[in-house]
Order: C-alpha cells, then sequence, then structure tokens
C-alpha cells in the first residue's frame, strides 16, 4: 500500500467522523428542543390536573354518598316488602273474615223466612 493511498483514507476517515459528528451534534441539538416542547407541554398541563384532581374527588365523594342512599334504599325496599306481605295477609284474613260473616247472615236469613 503506498502513503498517499493510506493518507487518503484516514482523510476519508476524518471526514466520515467529522459528519458523523456533526449529525451527532444536530441530533442533540432536535433532542434538546424536543425535551424542551415536552418540559412545556407539562407546564400546560399541570393547571388542567390541578382543576380536574377537585373534581374527581368531588365525584367520588358523590358516588359514595349515592352507594350509601342505594343501600338506604334497598333496606326500605325489603322492610317494605314484609310490610306488603303481612298487609296481603291481613287482607285476605279480612276477606276470610267477611265471608264468614256473609255466609251466617245468608244462613240467618234463611231460618227467618
Amino acid at each position: 500500500m503506498s502513503n498517499d493511498n493510506l493518507t487518503t483514507q484516514v482523510q476519508q476517515l476524518i471526514d466520515i467522523a467529522r459528519n458523523t459528528d456533526a449529525k451527532i451534534q444536530d441530533i442533540n441539538s432536535r433532542l434538546e428542543r424536543l425535551e424542551t416542547v415536552v418540559t412545556e407541554r407539562l407546564y400546560d398541563t399541570r393547571p388542567l390536573w390541578a382543576d380536574i384532581t377537585p373534581r374527581i374527588e368531588a365525584i367520588d365523594t358523590r358516588t359514595l354518598n349515592i352507594e350509601a342512599s342505594l343501600t338506604e334504599v334497598n333496606s326500605g325496599l325489603n322492610e317494605l316488602k314484609y310490610l306488603m306481605r303481612a298487609m296481603n295477609d291481613n287482607t285476605l284474613r279480612t276477606q276470610a273474615n267477611i265471608q264468614q260473616v256473609e255466609d251466617r247472615v245468608d244462613s240467618l236469613e234463611r231460618k227467618a223466612s
């Protein structure tokens, strides 16, 4: 290999290294700009979360209150079910008693005629 050929190859390697270094610097610059944009956007969304967080907590509280109310309603419905059953039993007994009275009245009317 000649000295000139070796010098040319070394120069080509130096040029490639310079090009690579320039590309890396360009990529670093772009990455820094991107990091800046992301950081700015992050600051833009923080106020949103500051507003949304209390709302979410309020919704959670209301949900717990609704669940407690539903538990009370279910308990009341169960009690109402038993009351309705008792009322139906009483109504049935009352109808049976009325039927007995009517039968006795009919019997007495037949005897009287």
